[in-house]
């Protein structure tokens, strides 16, 4: 006999079982079809259901694969029993069964993957350079074939063109950075070999519940301020990388929003281009100013080796009449003479993460998301702290 509930209703259940264990981002729910016959409800009641909680951002679908939990729901208070029928529901009766299917097998004397990158217009900064040495590393470690795409630059081929391409010999599987995905949609109209996706700004980006290295350059922003802050400082600016408007643009609006949560009504942000010249008249308006700043997080650490001579022009010295804590990439090193409060992200790991995510993927068929954020370690040095007050 059916069931008699509303669709909001059904979904809150939903929602109240989700948020139970063993419930976990990027499980596989069982079909609509399944789920409707399990719970005695008309098999559309379901579909609205579930479409309700993607709108809410706690389930996602994936096109061929299936509905996935995308974040596990927060209920305040202790979870009320959900009782259905003669019975007590649980997570569990949400989940499809794990497939009897065995696990492929990927290694190199089973199969030898041609794995592809597709990166973003400054895949030859520093900091990539670093990402993409853990990619080949990893890959090579693996046995794994890599191939380079790119739409840009010298060597780079007009998005139509890149798109034939990628169509007519796809590869195994894609690691590539998130503006890239609508180039991997279009080549393959929207049904693309598995990819895992690298990015900074990825919270924005919709990947429909697919594997993402995340690397938190927004939490670092965050820590970078708040320890400055508790330190004791009033005036905490932000210098950052003049690169693509969108990243300066984002970084601004959490600096502003940080800055008003730790109570601080001092604003300076700048956004330096990598060269001196224009570094020397960014840190000219930023400290010839009459409130100029006491502190400062820089979120790159090549910027810092940019407006370092621009400083010392200045008079201003790390740790003594500035307080300073950078973002800084393992095996890039910061400027010497200074021991330096940073911190430190690993970008060769990172690398070596997307190829572990993505190899998951294949090897899973979907059914198992391996997704990683990397965040940075805090390494206090002797420049957050001033000798001269």
């Amino acid at each position: 006999m059916e069931v008699s509930i509303s669709i909001r209703e059904f979904a809150g259940i939903l929602e109240q079982l989700l948020a139970k264990s063993p419930s976990k981002a990027g499980q596989r729910l069982c079909s609509e079809r399944e789920l409707a016959g399990r719970l005695s409800v008309d098999r559309m009641k379901v579909q609205k259901a579930f479409e309700l909680l993607v709108e809410k951002g706690i389930l996602a679908r994936r096109h061929g694969s299936g509905t996935f939990v995308r974040k596990v729901p927060q209920i305040p208070g202790k979870a009320a029993k959900v009782k259905w029928g003669d019975r007590v529901l649980g997570a569990e009766d949400l989940f499809a069964k794990p497939s009897a299917a065995p696990r492929r097998q990927i290694r190199q004397e089973h199969r030898r993957l041609r794995l592809a990158l597709l990166p973003n217009e400054n895949w030859q900064s520093e900091s990539n350079n670093l990402v993409f040495e853990g990619i080949e590393d990893r890959i090579k470690q693996q046995g794994h074939e890599l191939e380079i795409h790119t739409s840009h630059g010298d060597a780079g081929k007009a998005w139509p063109q890149l798109v034939e391409e990628l169509r007519d010999n796809p590869a195994d599987g894609y690691i590539l950075w998130t503006p890239y995905l609508p180039i991997l949609n279009e080549a393959f109209q929207g049904k693309h070999p598995p990819a895992v996706f690298i990015g900074a700004q990825t919270r924005e980006v919709d990947l429909k519940c697919a594997p993402i290295v995340r690397v938190d350059l927004e939490d670092a922003l965050v820590r970078g301020l708040g320890l400055l802050a508790e330190e004791g400082y009033e005036k905490i600016g932000l210098i950052g990388f003049d690169s693509l408007e969108r990243q300066s643009k984002v970084e601004q609006v959490l600096y502003e929003e940080t800055m008003s949560k730790l109570g601080r009504s001092y604003r300076a942000a700048i956004f330096c281009p990598l060269n001196e010249e224009a570094a020397l008249e960014r840190m000219r308006e930023m400290f010839a100013a009459e409130d100029r700043p006491e502190a400062v997080y820089v979120a790159d650490d090549i910027v810092l080796r940019n407006v370092l001579p621009a400083w010392k022009m200045l008079g201003i010295v790390p740790g003594e009449n500035l307080a300073v804590i950078s973002l800084a990439n393992r095996r890039n090193a910061l400027p010497t003479a200074y021991e330096w409060s940073r911190i430190e992200f690993h970008p060769f790991q990172v690398g070596r993460m997307a190829v572990d995510s993505l190899l998951q993927e294949i090897e899973t068929a979907g059914e198992e998301i391996c997704s990683f954020e990397h965040l940075g370690v805090w390494i206090p040095g002797k420049t957050h702290r001033l000798t001269q007050k």
